[in-house]
């Protein structure tokens, strides 16, 4: 998983903590709120209708006179009063409208508030007028509620969503020089050297393309010091195959023919029982042999240093610069 997923899980992670955390404070106020409002508009209603009544005991029209004390709650938003008894009067809150729509069911029996109810009775003197209802209505309260909770997720989502979104942007703008900096080492492995990244970048990767464009530098001195080493090394080997020749040509080639010549005149002096003289061209054949057989100790011991086998590798480098620097005198002098 890329770093930029993984950065945007873990908001959505943090989002989704925040929406429960929130969901459960919302809770925990909204049904304490809402039973608290819902308990107040109950006891200020039952006051003001028990204080009415004690006011229209003495009123000539007193089923017109309740009629008007239970108009007189229209309008409220918590109360629902209706007379019970010769009249039909009725007051029930407005339903208020709402940005969000309707609260669903689930979320009205997550508040689950019971409404309160209780009957006046309306007895006057001698007479029995039935009573007043009052009872509380949570739409309104819930509803309240309700547009608050979905407000609260609305800008919960719309900052989640710019949050993901600056983080999808700023992440992508800041591992952009990444690309850069991993299509230069599949260029590096590829053997240019010639690669360098620049541009400005946060000091993290500052640092990064810094040594990089070191590094990138040093491989290139050495690729180019290996390039001059194996060019001297081609020189080196082409001037031994030329002294291996020179040296066939002109100390091994003139004895090897004097080796034949004196076999072949020995062959003939034996032919003819002259011994004594054949002798003296063996001895030439034998002196003949023991230089050639110098001259090949000496063109091996440039083939390969014995001394690496038997003083080590240390001493057999040391040998070798020493061999060559006094061939190199000999060059000089000639």
């Amino acid at each position: 998983m890329s770093l930029r997923s993984r950065l945007i899980g873990l908001v959505c992670l943090m989002l989704m903590a925040s929406l429960v955390l929130d969901g459960v404070i919302a809770y925990a106020n909204a049904s304490r709120s809402v039973r608290t409002e819902m308990r107040a508009a109950f006891l200020v209603g039952r006051q003001t209708i028990t204080s009415a009544l004690d006011r229209v005991g003495n009123a000539a029209d007193l089923p017109g006179a309740l009629d008007e004390l239970v108009a007189s709650f229209k309008g409220n938003r918590h109360l629902r009063v209706w007379h019970v008894g010769a009249g039909a009067a009725f007051a029930a809150p407005v339903s208020e409208k709402s940005r969000f729509g309707r609260p669903p069911t689930w979320f009205v029996r997550l508040i689950a508030v019971i409404p309160d109810t209780e009957q006046i009775p309306v007895v006057v003197g001698n007479r029995d007028l039935g009573a007043l209802v009052v009872a509380t209505d949570p739409q309104n309260e819930i509803l309240e509620v309700w547009n608050e909770f979905a407000e609260s997720l609305v800008m919960l989502i719309l900052l989640g969503t710019l949050t993901i979104g600056l983080i999808y942007v700023f992440i992508g703008h800041t591992l952009r020089p990444l690309d850069g900096l991993a299509a230069g080492l599949e260029e590096v492995g590829g053997g240019d050297y010639r690669i360098r990244i620049g541009g400005r970048l946060a000091p993290e990767l500052a640092r990064l393309r810094d040594n990089f464009n070191r590094m990138a530098a040093r491989l290139a001195e050495a690729a180019a010091e290996n390039r001059r080493l194996n060019e001297r090394l081609l020189t080196l080997q082409e001037e031994e195959r030329s002294e291996l020749a020179r040296d066939l040509h002109d100390e091994v080639s003139p004895y090897l023919f004097a080796i034949g010549a004196d076999a072949a005149t020995t062959s003939r002096l034996i032919d003819q029982g002259r011994t004594g003289d054949a002798a003296e061209h063996i001895s030439s054949i034998s002196d003949a042999v023991r230089h050639m057989q110098r001259q090949v100790r000496r063109m091996l011991a440039r083939l390969r240093p014995i001394g690496l086998v038997e003083f080590g590798l240390r001493e057999a480098v040391e040998n070798l610069v020493a061999f060559w620097r006094r061939r190199g005198r000999r060059s000089a002098t000639r």
